[in-house]
């Protein structure tokens, strides 16, 4: 998997031909300090290939917020054509509104992600 060669000699996730690579001190491992130029982290959690967990440590004043959102369900063949039609669109589009809402209160510029015409004719519809 692409995730695996993160912070390794043929790395190619990061693109260090135009910023500073990804090193770690102790290899890429949990409790591995490291970073890319003055950004630097500790692996808090590590799962190779899926999933990764840093803590800021410099520069002073750094804090990190992570918000993720995974969906897995079984559906019916009704219930999976409504999703692909209608239902996955509506979700995709409340996620990013709530996700730009949750960033609206740390930054001083506001976003708002634009629906998509096919989520402003579903909610006509609805």
């Amino acid at each position: 998997m692409i995730l695996r060669t993160l912070s390794t000699e043929n790395d190619n996730v990061w693109p260090s031909d135009k910023w500073p690579a990804m090193r770690f001190k102790d290899g890429f491992k949990v409790g591995s300090h490291g970073g890319h130029g003055p950004i630097q982290y500790i692996i808090r959690n590590l799962t190779p290939g899926e999933f990764i967990e840093f803590e800021f440590t410099k520069p002073e004043g750094f804090r990190g917020v992570r918000l993720t959102h995974f969906l897995r369900m079984r559906t019916s063949t009704l219930g999976g054509l409504q999703w692909i039609l209608a239902i996955r669109w509506l979700h995709d589009a409340l996620t990013e509104d709530a996700f730009d809402q949750i960033e609206n209160q740390f930054s001083s510029k506001t976003k708002e992600t634009e629906w998509s015409p096919w989520v402003k004719i579903l909610r006509r519809i609805l």
